[in-house]
């Protein structure tokens, strides 16, 4: 699901991956809404990273990812 989206688009120099937690986050666990509130994670990365890539904005926040070798050796030492 990662690795065909630098065959589609050769400028794609990295694609991130959001995180998915098992366990609650703090806040649905003292709350007791788990069912009721989805988690800052899905906040997140459902709509705030995207809305930051509309902006062409959206970063790395050390999530899973898939970067581009050839990408990485163009940035200077």
């Amino acid at each position: 699901m990662t690795v065909g989206w630098f065959q589609e688009d050769a400028r794609l120099a990295l694609l991130q991956t959001p995180h998915h937690f098992y366990s609650p986050d703090p806040v649905q666990r003292n709350l007791q809404t788990v069912r009721d509130i989805p988690g800052e994670g899905d906040l997140f990365y459902g709509v705030v990273q995207p809305g930051n890539d509309l902006w062409n904005a959206a970063f790395f926040c050390g999530s899973c990812a898939v970067l581009r070798r050839s990408a990485l050796a163009l940035i200077p030492p």
